[in-house]
């Protein structure tokens, strides 16, 4: 009976089909339009909708329809129902394993111990017990790290303050030094200039001289007025003289002092330098070998870390595999009543949702499977020969 039918779904839905590249030939074949409407096309689409519409009301006469259309979406609803069940059952396995692992570490940190799992319990101890002497290590390495740190920071500190004081003061000389040179080249400067101009004005009056002494073995109606006035000249010459003289005392007494102040801020500044130099080269003997101290301490305690987190590594597991253990065997402790609950419950959540996803694979098997597939291919028919007839209908009157 069922092959009847899809035998009679499959000849309404495919012949019907198998008419549109014929009708769509004749179309292209014939010249006949009315007001620009291809009869023919038009015709097929038109046939295809009815040969739909009479397939389905034979369908719905019979009875088979309405079982197909129950089976279908039945198995469609069942099978989402079963997916989203499914789902939710993960989330509640996985908030349920949680809280069971939680449960382990929460028995292995307040040592909340159980024949039950004694066994993995004293291997936990004796790991437990491995690390014991290196994380003392690691504390007594850690505060001579801390010692050193410290030894190295206040070294450092007071070696830059003393660096930075020295470096101050030679600035300071440096400056001081500096105007006194400059004092000191301006009255060197102005010492040369009077000793010059002394120069000149006794060559000068030399030479005056001489003219004189030549004007006098002459027989010039003006002698005597020329020798007058080269012998005032000769005397203003010696008054700048004498005021060049009264000068020269008190620039080179400027420049003994100038020299004499300069001469303690220059020992002052050797000093300075010195202990300058001397300061650097304490810090760079002396911070960088507790830096390295602080490095071997630190690759010392990052390798004693590394084997603490080895061991702690194997145990977490096993800490995690008390879980199940516990939960089975209940240890007494208001510490665990919590965990319990909460673990209860999800289980309860768990059971629930198990048994409606049990129901839903249930409805599944005891659907009608040829009826669901006959209602899927049918839909897929009637869309198919829908799709061709608005097709050709569309086609026609273009």
């Amino acid at each position: 009976m069922r092959k009847t039918s899809l035998l009679k779904l499959g000849k309404m839905v495919i012949i019907p089909l198998f008419t549109v590249p014929v009708l769509n030939a004749c179309a292209k074949d014939s010249a006949t339009s009315v007001n620009g409407v291809n009869a023919i096309p038009l015709a097929g689409g038109i046939f295809l909708i009815l040969a739909l519409f009479g397939g389905l009301f034979y369908l719905f006469k019979i009875g088979k329809l309405q079982k197909w259309y129950v089976e279908g979406v039945g198995l469609g609803r069942s099978k989402y129902q079963a997916s989203r069940l499914s789902s939710e059952k993960k989330k509640i396995d996985k908030t349920r394993s949680k809280l069971v692992d939680e449960l382990g570490q929460k028995v292995w940190d307040e040592k909340i111990s159980d024949p039950a799992y004694a066994e993995d319990w004293n291997r936990l101890l004796a790991m437990e017990n491995q690390q014991a002497p290196i994380l003392e290590d690691v504390r007594r390495l850690e505060g001579e790290a801390q010692r050193v740190k410290e030894q190295r920071d206040a070294a450092a500190d007071e070696l830059n303050r003393q660096i930075s004081g020295f470096q101050a003061q030679v600035q300071n000389l440096t400056a001081r030094l500096s105007v006194l040179k400059g004092s000191q080249a301006n009255a060197e400067k102005n010492y040369q200039s009077l000793q010059q101009r002394s120069n000149n004005l006794i060559a000068e009056i030399r030479s005056i001289q001489n003219k004189i002494m030549q004007m006098q073995a002459s027989n010039a109606p003006d002698r005597e007025q020329q020798i007058f006035a080269m012998n005032n000249a000769i005397a203003t010459h010696n008054n700048e003289i004498l005021g060049i003289s009264n000068q020269v005392p008190g620039v080179q007494a400027e420049l003994t002092r100038l020299r004499n102040e300069q001469t303690p801020l220059l020992a002052e500044m050797d000093r300075a330098k010195s202990a300058l130099a001397s300061a650097q080269e304490q810090l760079r003997q002396t911070v960088p070998p507790l830096d390295t101290q602080l490095n071997n301490l630190a690759e010392t305690i990052k390798s004693k870390q590394n084997e603490v987190a080895s061991i702690k590594n194997v145990m977490q597991p096993m800490i995690d595999g008390l879980g199940p253990m516990a939960e089975e065997a209940r240890p007494d402790s208001p510490l665990l009543n919590e965990l319990y609950a909460r673990i209860d419950v999800e289980k309860s959540k768990l059971g629930s949702v198990t048994s409606e996803v049990d129901l839903m694979q249930s409805r599944i098997e005891a659907t009608d499977k040829g009826s669901a597939r006959s209602f899927y291919l049918m839909v897929a028919g009637g869309v198919s020969v829908l799709a061709a007839a608005i097709w050709l209908i569309v086609s026609g009157i273009k």
